[in-house]
């Protein structure tokens, strides 16, 4: 069981490590993740400003990070439990947690309506 505490923690320290780099990185340079969805289109996808909605949250600014992208208070909180949860079910040597189908099916249909709702007229505080 030590070993698999060892892993987690190296495992979840370089997640860590990882995130703190791309928001030095986004910081010290004028570098974006462009949306080709959105260059090709002019219409905004579910993702558009979730980079930036992240880099907010990071600084604290969590209504800026809503206002680039409201999912991130859908999807990050989800994301984390989950990964919490199998961390813990890893080290105790049990099988990993899956996600249920239709959970699953209803997170695809809100990020489908959201990407739909933002991008029609009287809504354009969702726009990032």
């Amino acid at each position: 069981m030590r070993k698999r505490v060892v892993s987690i923690i190296l495992l979840w320290t370089v997640f860590l490590i990882m995130i703190l780099g791309i928001f030095l990185f986004l910081q010290k340079t004028t570098l974006g993740v462009p949306c080709l969805f959105h260059l090709s289109t002019n219409l905004y996808c579910p993702g558009c400003g979730m980079t930036r909605a992240i880099q907010s949250i990071l600084q604290f600014d969590f209504k800026m990070a809503f206002q680039q992208n409201a999912l991130i208070y859908l999807f990050g909180p989800l994301l984390l439990i989950y990964f919490l949860i199998n961390s813990y079910r890893y080290i105790k040597k049990q099988p990993l947690w899956k996600v249920p189908n239709r959970v699953v099916f209803t997170l695809l249909i809100i990020t489908i309506l959201f990407g739909v709702i933002r991008n029609l007229p009287g809504v354009e505080f969702l726009h990032p």
